[in-house]
């Protein structure tokens, strides 16, 4: 990654994800699965920054996270100025069994009550699933969270750069309709001038 002092990477960042997210759902009328492949420096803001976006855009969603129990995500999105009425948190850390179906089960009970058009579902951690799960494992996850997509639902994956190459990531980012790869606009990123338009 080029080495500058005079670069904000989580700012950087937060433009990246914005900008793409805004033109995903301009392209998909609402509804769309999509990857973030994130530097592992940014990981966390870019579960905050798509979730801060979403929901001051008219999104409600789940939040199902792999990293960090509840009460941290709580707290770190208020920080970030995250408004949590419109988020529900599923902790999954704290899960002694990770069973994928009980989780999609969970993802969809709390989709139908969410009062609203448009919907999310945010994985924040495929990195930390990997800790716990085979690749196909997690493979199958996606492939359930996709089944339930619809017009109204965007599904995001985070995923930090360390695992990118990995197989079973290719082919989750085959199924993608969206990759907003910021690892490579951070790199192309040059003074106070960003390409948010450098996909993969």
């Amino acid at each position: 990654m080029r080495q500058n002092e005079d670069i904000d990477i989580i700012s950087v960042c937060d433009e990246i994800i914005n900008y793409s997210l805004a033109e995903t759902i301009e392209k998909y009328n609402k509804g769309a699965t999509v990857i973030l492949e994130s530097p592992v420096e940014s990981y966390c803001f870019a579960n905050s920054t798509s979730v801060k976006f979403l929901t001051e855009h008219g999104y409600k969603g789940v939040y199902v996270s792999f990293q960090r129990p509840y009460d941290n995500i709580c707290n770190f999105f208020k920080k970030q100025y995250v408004d949590n009425n419109k988020v529900i948190i599923l902790d999954c850390v704290n899960i002694s069994s990770l069973d994928f179906d009980k989780i999609c089960k969970k993802i969809s009970i709390s989709l139908k009550s969410i009062d609203c058009d448009k919907k999310f579902v945010l994985i924040d951690s495929l990195s930390t699933v990997a800790l716990y799960k085979k690749g196909s494992e997690i493979e199958g996850l996606a492939k359930k969270l996709i089944g339930i997509n619809d017009n109204n639902l965007l599904v995001l994956f985070n995923v930090a750069d360390d695992l990118i190459k990995k197989q079973y990531v290719k082919n989750i980012t085959s199924y993608a309709d969206e990759v907003i790869n910021v690892l490579n606009c951070v790199e192309n990123y040059d003074k106070d001038v960003v390409d948010p338009r450098i996909l993969t």
